[in-house]
Protein backbone atom coordinates (compact mmCIF):
# COMPACT_ATOMS: atom_id res chain seq x y z
CA UNK A 1 0.00 0.00 0.00
CA UNK A 2 1.26 3.13 -0.47
CA UNK A 3 1.83 5.95 1.77
CA UNK A 4 -0.76 8.04 0.83
CA UNK A 5 -3.32 5.14 0.83
CA UNK A 6 -2.80 4.04 4.13
CA UNK A 7 -3.04 8.31 5.52
CA UNK A 8 -6.08 7.88 4.28
CA UNK A 9 -7.34 5.21 5.95
CA UNK A 10 -5.82 6.36 9.42
CA UNK A 11 -7.97 9.66 8.58
CA UNK A 12 -10.97 7.73 8.20
CA UNK A 13 -10.55 5.09 10.65
CA UNK A 14 -10.28 7.58 13.36
CA UNK A 15 -13.24 9.67 11.68
CA UNK A 16 -15.19 6.99 11.81
CA UNK A 17 -13.86 5.36 14.86
CA UNK A 18 -14.94 7.82 17.36
CA UNK A 19 -18.34 8.26 18.52
CA UNK A 20 -18.46 12.07 18.04
CA UNK A 21 -21.13 13.84 20.86
CA UNK A 22 -22.79 15.91 17.82
CA UNK A 23 -25.23 17.46 20.23
CA UNK A 24 -25.29 20.78 21.29
CA UNK A 25 -24.03 22.15 24.67
CA UNK A 26 -27.14 24.48 25.72
CA UNK A 27 -24.32 27.04 26.91
CA UNK A 28 -23.79 27.41 22.99
CA UNK A 29 -27.28 27.88 22.13
CA UNK A 30 -28.78 31.35 22.01
CA UNK A 31 -30.57 32.55 24.73
CA UNK A 32 -32.94 34.32 22.11
CA UNK A 33 -34.02 31.90 19.95
CA UNK A 34 -37.71 32.55 20.67
CA UNK A 35 -40.30 29.82 20.22
CA UNK A 36 -43.39 30.25 18.24
CA UNK A 37 -47.19 30.28 19.77
CA UNK A 38 -47.37 27.19 18.55
CA UNK A 39 -43.94 25.92 19.94
CA UNK A 40 -45.52 27.11 23.06
CA UNK A 41 -48.71 25.17 22.90
CA UNK A 42 -47.27 21.87 22.20
CA UNK A 43 -45.07 22.14 24.78
CA UNK A 44 -48.41 23.06 27.03
CA UNK A 45 -49.89 19.62 25.50
CA UNK A 46 -47.14 17.66 26.59
CA UNK A 47 -44.97 17.32 23.33
CA UNK A 48 -41.26 18.14 25.13
CA UNK A 49 -38.95 16.09 23.13
CA UNK A 50 -35.97 17.33 21.92
CA UNK A 51 -36.49 20.93 23.85
CA UNK A 52 -34.14 21.95 27.15
CA UNK A 53 -35.48 21.44 30.03
CA UNK A 54 -34.81 24.95 31.05
CA UNK A 55 -36.63 25.82 28.02
CA UNK A 56 -39.34 23.74 28.92
CA UNK A 57 -39.78 25.13 32.04
CA UNK A 58 -39.63 28.70 31.33
CA UNK A 59 -42.61 27.90 28.69
CA UNK A 60 -44.30 26.40 31.62
CA UNK A 61 -43.84 29.20 33.73
CA UNK A 62 -44.62 32.02 31.23
CA UNK A 63 -48.03 30.31 31.08
CA UNK A 64 -48.37 30.02 35.01
CA UNK A 65 -47.77 33.70 34.70
CA UNK A 66 -50.91 34.45 31.51
CA UNK A 67 -53.21 31.90 33.60
CA UNK A 68 -52.66 34.00 37.04
CA UNK A 69 -53.07 37.15 34.95
CA UNK A 70 -56.40 36.03 33.42
CA UNK A 71 -57.41 35.27 36.62
CA UNK A 72 -57.04 38.48 38.17
CA UNK A 73 -58.45 40.51 35.30
CA UNK A 74 -61.71 37.98 35.49
CA UNK A 75 -62.03 38.92 39.82
CA UNK A 76 -61.77 42.86 38.49
CA UNK A 77 -64.15 42.55 36.16
CA UNK A 78 -66.29 40.93 38.18
CA UNK A 79 -65.85 43.08 40.74
CA UNK A 80 -65.91 46.52 38.31
CA UNK A 81 -69.48 45.21 37.20
CA UNK A 82 -71.13 43.65 40.04
CA UNK A 83 -73.60 46.20 41.57
CA UNK A 84 -76.61 45.75 43.99
CA UNK A 85 -79.31 46.98 42.46
CA UNK A 86 -82.04 48.07 45.43
CA UNK A 87 -85.92 46.95 44.49
CA UNK A 88 -88.10 49.45 43.86
CA UNK A 89 -91.30 50.60 46.28
CA UNK A 90 -93.58 48.76 43.93
CA UNK A 91 -91.61 45.54 43.79
CA UNK A 92 -91.47 45.38 47.54
CA UNK A 93 -95.45 46.51 47.91
CA UNK A 94 -96.36 43.61 45.14
CA UNK A 95 -94.03 40.68 47.05
CA UNK A 96 -96.15 41.91 50.65
CA UNK A 97 -99.46 41.84 48.84
CA UNK A 98 -98.51 38.16 47.13
CA UNK A 99 -97.68 37.17 50.33
CA UNK A 100 -101.08 37.51 51.82
CA UNK A 101 -102.64 36.28 48.78
CA UNK A 102 -100.38 33.24 49.23
CA UNK A 103 -102.04 32.99 52.85
CA UNK A 104 -105.91 34.00 51.64
CA UNK A 105 -105.79 31.65 48.80
CA UNK A 106 -104.38 28.64 50.63
CA UNK A 107 -106.49 29.42 53.42
CA UNK A 108 -109.93 29.33 51.48
CA UNK A 109 -108.76 26.06 49.60
CA UNK A 110 -108.19 24.03 52.58
CA UNK A 111 -111.15 24.16 54.07
CA UNK A 112 -112.40 21.80 51.16
CA UNK A 113 -111.94 17.60 51.95
CA UNK A 114 -109.85 17.49 48.47
CA UNK A 115 -107.02 20.10 49.10
CA UNK A 116 -104.12 19.47 51.28
CA UNK A 117 -101.38 22.17 51.47
CA UNK A 118 -97.87 20.63 49.91
CA UNK A 119 -95.67 23.07 51.36
CA UNK A 120 -93.53 20.67 53.64
CA UNK A 121 -92.81 23.31 56.09
CA UNK A 122 -96.57 23.69 57.10
CA UNK A 123 -99.00 20.66 58.30
CA UNK A 124 -101.57 19.20 55.37
CA UNK A 125 -104.54 22.26 57.08
CA UNK A 126 -102.62 25.28 58.08
CA UNK A 127 -103.99 27.62 60.17
CA UNK A 128 -103.80 31.30 59.08
CA UNK A 129 -101.69 31.15 62.05
CA UNK A 130 -99.43 29.43 61.15
CA UNK A 131 -99.10 30.50 57.46
CA UNK A 132 -98.52 33.77 58.85
CA UNK A 133 -95.71 33.03 60.94
CA UNK A 134 -93.86 31.53 58.08
CA UNK A 135 -94.50 34.23 55.84
CA UNK A 136 -93.83 37.08 58.21
CA UNK A 137 -90.30 35.09 58.33
CA UNK A 138 -89.91 34.94 55.01
CA UNK A 139 -91.33 38.94 54.43
CA UNK A 140 -88.57 39.83 57.25
CA UNK A 141 -85.62 38.07 55.50
CA UNK A 142 -85.91 40.03 52.67
CA UNK A 143 -83.71 43.23 53.50
CA UNK A 144 -80.51 41.90 51.60
CA UNK A 145 -82.50 40.92 48.51
CA UNK A 146 -82.09 42.96 44.89
CA UNK A 147 -84.22 44.27 42.46
CA UNK A 148 -82.89 40.65 40.45
CA UNK A 149 -84.57 38.80 43.75
CA UNK A 150 -87.36 40.52 44.37
CA UNK A 151 -88.52 39.49 40.64
CA UNK A 152 -87.77 36.28 40.82
CA UNK A 153 -89.76 35.58 43.75
CA UNK A 154 -92.49 37.91 43.06
CA UNK A 155 -92.82 35.84 39.51
CA UNK A 156 -92.65 32.53 41.67
CA UNK A 157 -94.93 34.03 44.12
CA UNK A 158 -97.55 34.87 41.42
CA UNK A 159 -97.76 31.59 39.87
CA UNK A 160 -98.32 30.11 43.30
CA UNK A 161 -101.31 32.47 43.61
CA UNK A 162 -102.88 31.71 40.46
CA UNK A 163 -102.35 28.07 40.97
CA UNK A 164 -104.10 28.42 44.61
CA UNK A 165 -107.32 29.99 42.81
CA UNK A 166 -107.56 27.47 39.97
CA UNK A 167 -107.74 24.65 42.33
CA UNK A 168 -109.71 26.94 44.98
CA UNK A 169 -112.14 27.29 41.52
CA UNK A 170 -112.25 23.38 41.06
CA UNK A 171 -112.73 22.58 44.89
CA UNK A 172 -115.81 24.60 45.03
CA UNK A 173 -117.30 22.60 42.18
CA UNK A 174 -116.69 18.99 42.91
CA UNK A 175 -115.52 19.08 46.93
CA UNK A 176 -117.21 19.07 50.20
CA UNK A 177 -116.63 21.88 52.22
CA UNK A 178 -115.39 21.53 56.00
Amino acid sequence: MSASALAQENVLLETWGQKLDLTIQSSEMPSTWVLDSKDKQEIMMGWTCCYRQELLDSVRQEHSEKLIGLKSKESQNKSQYTLYESPSDLQIAWFITLQVLDVYTTYRAVKYDCVKETNPLLPNRPTIAEMGLLKSSVIFSYKNWDRKDFYEINSITGMVVLNNNSILNKAQKYCNKF
